[in-house]
């Protein structure tokens, strides 16, 4: 599940906010959000037979040099498209 720490610097409550000044319930808000997040949870782990000729990675495919709580949140996985 990711729901990180970085959202509430970024204002999500900020973006579903106007949801509820519009006449959206707050039920039917969380809903929808804990829906958002569980969804791809069941679309992620799809299996795909091993191949001879592509090596297996798993993890971080590249370092992450940091402590710092900021770019650990930012990090990006520096192979993007290869997944």
């Amino acid at each position: 599940m990711r729901l990180g720490w970085a959202g509430k610097l970024a204002g999500t409550a900020s973006f579903f906010a106007p949801l509820i000044w519009l006449g959206f319930s707050p039920l039917a808000i969380t809903a929808a959000v804990a829906t958002s997040l569980l969804y791809p949870f069941w679309l992620h782990p799809s299996f795909v037979e091993e191949r001879s000729d592509v090596q297996i990675r798993c993890g971080l495919t590249t370092p992450l040099l940091s402590h710092n709580p900021l770019p650990v949140a930012t990090h990006g996985d520096g192979d993007q498209g290869n997944g």
